[in-house]
C-alpha cells in the first residue's frame, strides 16, 4: 500500500473516531479525560463522615459519622433511605465533657456491605481524646470507653447483634461468605472472628504491637483492607513522621491463622517503600499496595512477594484503589478528583478522569459504571459529600 494512502486512511480513522474513545496501534491509550455524567451532594455536615461503602449491587451508599450514625443512601438520586443510630448519641456523651475542652468524643465508624447486600456491619466505638499541646512530642491519645461491632439489617433497620469487643476498638471489618461470622482488624494491630449469633470471638491472632490507648507514640493503622471471602487482609502500621523504614506491611491469612510482615526494603528496590492504600483482587491472590513514590506494587499474597510494578503519572498520589470486578483493570483515585485507569497484562494506562475533590472514602465498578464517594475532613480542608459516576470504556 502507497504511503500516501495509509496516511490518508489513518487521518480518517482519528477523524471519526467518537470522543473519550482511545486510538493506538500497540494497545488502549486514552484521548481525552473522562468527566462525571452525574455529580449528586448528600444532605450531610462533610466533618463528621467517617467511612462509606457501596452495596454489592451499587443501589446503596452507606456513611458512618463521628457520631456512630449509619445513614443509607439511593445512588440513583442521593436520596436518605434510613438512618440507624448507636446505643449512645454523641450529644449526650459531649455534654458531660463540656467542662474541659482536652476530653471530647471520637469514635470510628468502619462500615462494611454481606455479599448479599441485605446486612451492614460497623464497629463504633466511644472514648477520650486527649491531646498534648506540649512541642515536639504533640503525643495523640484515645482511650475508648466502650467498643462494639453492630450487625444492621437493611431492609427494615432492624439491628441483628451487638457485638462487645472488650473496649478495642475495630479498625476494619468484613462478612464471611456465608454471612454468621465478621473478620477484623483491631486497633492492636492484631486479627480476629467473631460469631454475630452469640458474639463469640472465636480466634484472635498476631502479636499484639500498637498499646490500648490508640495513637500511643505516633502508630497508626494508615491502610486497611480485607478480601471478598474473609479469608486474607492487609494492613499498613504506620508511624507518624517516621521513616519509610519504620513502616511494615502486613498479610493476614485467617485460614492458617499465620502473619507475614514485608519489610518495606525487601522486593522493592534499595530505597524503602511508604505505602498509602492497599486492596485486593477480587480472587484475594493479589494485595494492590499504592506508594507514595507514585508507583502501584502488585504483591503475591500467598509468596508475599511483588510481580509487577504500575507506574502513575507524575504529580499524582492515589489515596484509594480498586479492581474491576474481573480483575483485569485497577483504578486509582486520589483526593483531588483525578482518576487512572490501568490494565493489570500490560500495565498500560486504559483512561483517565477528572472527578470531584474530596477524600475518597469508597468505589464502586460493575461494567462500563463507576461510582466514587468523597469529601469531608482531609487536613484542614472540608469538602462536602459526594457522590459522582464516571461512564468508563469497556473491555
Amino acid at each position: 500500500m502507497p504511503i500516501w494512502l495509509e496516511w490518508f486512511m489513518w487521518v480518517i480513522f482519528v477523524a471519526f473516531t467518537p470522543a473519550g474513545a482511545w486510538v493506538s496501534a500497540d494497545g488502549p491509550r486514552p484521548t481525552e479525560p473522562l468527566v462525571p455524567a452525574s455529580v449528586i451532594k448528600l444532605d450531610l455536615p462533610p466533618t463528621e463522615i467517617a467511612d462509606a461503602a457501596f452495596s454489592p449491587d451499587g443501589s446503596l451508599l452507606a456513611t458512618g459519622d463521628h457520631g456512630g450514625e449509619l445513614t443509607l443512601w439511593d445512588t440513583k438520586d442521593g436520596r436518605l433511605r434510613r438512618k440507624l443510630r448507636p446505643k449512645m448519641p454523641i450529644r449526650d456523651f459531649n455534654e458531660l465533657l463540656d467542662h474541659d475542652p482536652a476530653y471530647r468524643h471520637w469514635p470510628l465508624v468502619p462500615v462494611v456491605f454481606d455479599s448479599s447486600g441485605k446486612t451492614i456491619a460497623t464497629s463504633t466505638d466511644w472514648g477520650l481524646e486527649i491531646a498534648d499541646p506540649d512541642p515536639p512530642t504533640m503525643s495523640l491519645h484515645f482511650d475508648a470507653l466502650g467498643s462494639s461491632i453492630e450487625v444492621w439489617r437493611v431492609e427494615d433497620g432492624r439491628k441483628l447483634a451487638t457485638i462487645d469487643t472488650s473496649r478495642i476498638s475495630i479498625e476494619a471489618l468484613a462478612f464471611e461468605p456465608s454471612g454468621g461470622r465478621v473478620v477484623a482488624i483491631n486497633s492492636r494491630s492484631q486479627a480476629s472472628i467473631w460469631e454475630i449469633d452469640t458474639g463469640r470471638r472465636l480466634l484472635r491472632f498476631g502479636k499484639r504491637e500498637v498499646d490500648d490507648l490508640m495513637f500511643l507514640n505516633g502508630w497508626s493503622l494508615s491502610a486497611i483492607a480485607v478480601d471478598h471471602a474473609a479469608r486474607h487482609a492487609a494492613s499498613v502500621l504506620h508511624k507518624v513522621n517516621a521513616l519509610p523504614s519504620e513502616q511494615k506491611l502486613r498479610l493476614w491469612d485467617y485460614k492458617t491463622r499465620t502473619l507475614r510482615i514485608i519489610d518495606s526494603r525487601v522486593g522493592f528496590g534499595p530505597d524503602p517503600i511508604e505505602f498509602g492504600a492497599v486492596t485486593f483482587s477480587p480472587d484475594g491472590r493479589v494485595v494492590a499496595a499504592a506508594a507514595y513514590d507514585r508507583t502501584i506494587r502488585l504483591i503475591d499474597f500467598d509468596t508475599a512477594k511483588p510481580t509487577a510494578m504500575l507506574a502513575i503519572d507524575d504529580g499524582f498520589a492515589q489515596s484509594r484503589l480498586a479492581y474491576r470486578p474481573d480483575g483485569r483493570q485497577l483504578v486509582a483515585v486520589n483526593d483531588e478528583g483525578e482518576a487512572r485507569a490501568y490494565d493489570i497484562a500490560t500495565k498500560g494506562l486504559i483512561w483517565s478522569a477528572k472527578g470531584v475533590p474530596g477524600r475518597v472514602r469508597a468505589i464502586y465498578w460493575s461494567g462500563e459504571r463507576v461510582l466514587i464517594a468523597c469529601g469531608g475532613l482531609q487536613l484542614e480542608k472540608v469538602e462536602p459529600m459526594t457522590l459522582y459516576t464516571l461512564v468508563v470504556p469497556g473491555p
